[in-house]
C-alpha cells in the first residue's frame, strides 16, 4: 500500500508492506485495512529508508521517497534460497535509493 497526498503541506507519504493469502482481494478494502488499521503488515511514513517485513520464508524490503513524485521500490526475497548478493551490495543499493530520494526532494 502507498499513499501520496495531494497537499504535502498538510499530509505525508505513507507506505506499507505485507503478504496476504491469494484469497484476499486487492482492492480499496485492502488499502483501507493497510492504511487505517493494524494487522500482519508494517506501515510507516515514507522517508527513503528501508522497511523490512518477514512472513514465513519470505522477506519484503522496500523504500519510498517522501516527495510528491515519489518512487516506491519493493523486493521480495525467499529466505530459504541462498542469497546471490552480499549484504554490502544490498546496503549500497538502499543508500543509492535514499540519495535519489533526497536529490528528488531538493530538485
Amino acid at each position: 500500500m502507498f499513499s501520496v497526498p495531494f497537499d504535502h503541506n498538510l499530509y505525508e507519504n505513507w507506505f506499507a508492506l505485507g503478504l496476504f493469502d491469494t484469497s484476499q482481494v486487492c482492492d480499496e478494502s485492502l488499502f483501507d485495512l493497510m492504511y487505517y488499521k493494524e494487522g500482519s503488515f508494517m506501515r510507516a511514513k515514507a522517508s527513503g529508508s528501508e522497511m523490512s517485513f518477514q512472513a514465513g520464508q519470505y522477506i519484503l524490503r522496500g523504500t519510498m521517497c517522501p516527495v510528491a513524485n515519489a518512487e516506491v521500490k519493493v523486493e521480495l526475497w525467499d529466505h530459504e534460497v541462498p542469497r546471490l548478493r552480499s549484504t554490502h551490495s544490498w546496503l549500497s543499493t538502499v543508500a543509492k535509493r535514499y540519495f535519489k530520494c533526497v536529490h528528488s526532494a531538493s530538485a
